[in-house]
């Protein structure tokens, strides 16, 4: 975990790379501005603050960013969906949506096989954001993503939402899959021409992370369901 003037530089980043200046984040998080002029030359800011802005940020970087390691990445998630999952006291409760976060990982390469999954915590998504993308609660989950091979689009360690009502292949789309050697998530492409299914990965390195283009002699699809979010729209 990064800290102090480097810490400093990575939140000034950070907020550039959102494009959102440096008074609107105050305003996001209560404190005047000369607190975030603090964090952003000296790295000084209280842990919790800290979760949160890790959290506000994750739609723009990646936990590497901050300089976590997998542990520490988790940790935080872990804590910002708790602090997040707690009510409000400006805002009811009914104006979330609380959906588990799994100890299950998503292989974005072979396969990840969990033979345990438990739930860790949830993530609260405003129930406006759920309705506006036409999407169910009670057929959401999260878990981690676990690989390279959806690099720079999903990156290793990050949070992925999966809509399990969406069994059906989309082209183009990304998708979680059961497959031989466990849970895999792949880009979905289709070729009309011959109406054949491909497994694909967003990594550009092909030779590490070729692409599976499925014969009518294979097993038939297994799709769990649709991702639609991993700290932002997808």
């Amino acid at each position: 975990m990064l800290t102090g003037p480097e810490l400093g530089a990575a939140i000034e980043a950070a907020r550039i790379a959102k494009n959102i200046s440096k008074k609107a984040l105050a305003g996001q998080f209560g404190v005047q501005p000369p607190s975030v002029q603090t964090w952003v030359k000296y790295g000084r800011i209280d842990k919790s603050k800290l979760i949160e802005l890790i959290s506000f940020f994750a739609d723009t970087v990646p936990a590497s960013h901050w300089g976590l390691t997998e542990k520490e990445a988790d940790l935080v998630a872990v804590a910002s969906v708790e602090k997040a999952s707690s009510p409000s006291p400006h805002e009811g409760d009914d104006e979330y949506v609380h959906v588990p976060l799994k100890s299950a990982k998503g292989a974005m390469g072979r396969g990840y096989e969990n033979p345990y999954i438990e739930v860790k915590g949830h993530l609260a998504f405003k129930r406006s954001w759920i309705r506006a993308r036409g999407l169910n609660a009670k057929h959401l989950e999260a878990f981690y993503a676990d690989g390279q091979s959806m690099h720079s689009t999903i990156n290793h360690g990050d949070v992925v939402l999966l809509n399990k009502a969406q069994k059906e292949p989309i082209h183009n789309k990304i998708f979680a899959l059961n497959g031989a050697d466990g849970v895999i998530i792949k880009r979905l492409s289709h070729a009309s021409a011959v109406n054949q299914w491909g497994l694909i990965s967003d990594n550009l390195d092909k030779r590490e992370f070729p692409d599976q283009w499925l014969d009518e002699d294979d097993e038939p699809m297994s799709l769990m369901g649709q991702i639609v979010w991993r700290g932002g729209d997808l």
